[in-house]
């Protein structure tokens, strides 16, 4: 393992080099529209603009896929898989249905935000893990959703030529205890905190990618308002040889 990087950013994008190969791709929080405030097509004008900027980007660059860092549903998440907010919020603006000729074909890879989990996070998960026993029937444009969440948390591998890269997928919500993660299913006799913190070692141990990186919602480290996130300075201790990577943001 050469190097591991906690990522938190917002319309960010990064570029890992070796010998001219490149993976490129937008990273982006904060991006799940509103309930307050619904435009003609269930979204906002700042998703419309941000949309295309990646589209342009990408178009440009040759992106490898779109990452997302949390708060997908705004402002309270969404109920349960059939939830229209997934076809006005997502698919409309960034995926399959949109008019980004670009995103569309890209991959977006998800993380869950504070956001996410007022209500139903699980089933954001549940949209990726049943889509084609469900969505092909009520929904047939998400049939082939680039929306990618197959656990709370996950990892995924992206290879080149002549190096790879395993960007590492955690609910810091989760990692924090957050009260609002007490509604997961199974809770409290199934510890998602001490589980994910342990699947997380493992990882970060067994990873023999050139690049490791590991991305959530909330900055370890912050010089905004919020501040440095007090729960995952004291759980990524045990981190303290990695190196990291993140937006100051709160």
């Amino acid at each position: 393992m050469r190097g591991v990087n906690f990522l938190h950013s917002f319309g960010l994008v990064i570029y890992a080099q070796s010998n001219n190969n490149y993976i490129r791709f937008p990273a982006i929080g904060d991006w799940g529209g509103s309930d307050y405030i619904i435009f003609p097509d269930g979204n906002t004008f700042a998703q419309e603009f941000g949309a295309a900027s990646m589209d342009r980007l990408c178009g440009e660059k040759e992106c490898d896929f779109l990452l997302s860092l949390g708060d997908n549903f705004y402002t309270y998440g969404v109920t349960d898989v059939e939830d229209t907010r997934f076809h006005f919020t997502y698919e409309l603006v960034y995926g399959k249905a949109s008019e980004r000729e670009v995103l569309k074909t890209l991959d977006f890879y998800q993380c869950l935000g504070n956001h996410d989990h007022k209500d139903n996070a699980t089933a954001q998960v549940s949209v990726f893990k049943l889509l084609f026993f469900i969505f092909e029937v009520i929904y047939s444009n998400l049939m082939h959703t680039t929306f990618k969440l197959p656990e709370l948390w996950y990892s995924f591998t992206i290879e080149k030529e002549t190096f790879s890269m395993k960007m590492i997928m955690i609910d810091t919500m989760v990692m924090m205890n957050s009260r609002d993660t007490h509604q997961l299913p199974g809770y409290p006799e199934r510890d998602y905190r001490a589980e994910q913190n342990a699947w997380l070692e493992e990882e970060l141990a067994n990873c023999d990618a050139d690049y490791c990186l590991v991305s959530g919602h909330h900055p370890v480290y912050s010089v905004s308002t919020h501040g440095p996130t007090s729960a995952l300075v004291e759980t990524l201790q045990v981190f303290k040889n990695s190196s990291f990577f993140y937006e100051n943001k709160s």
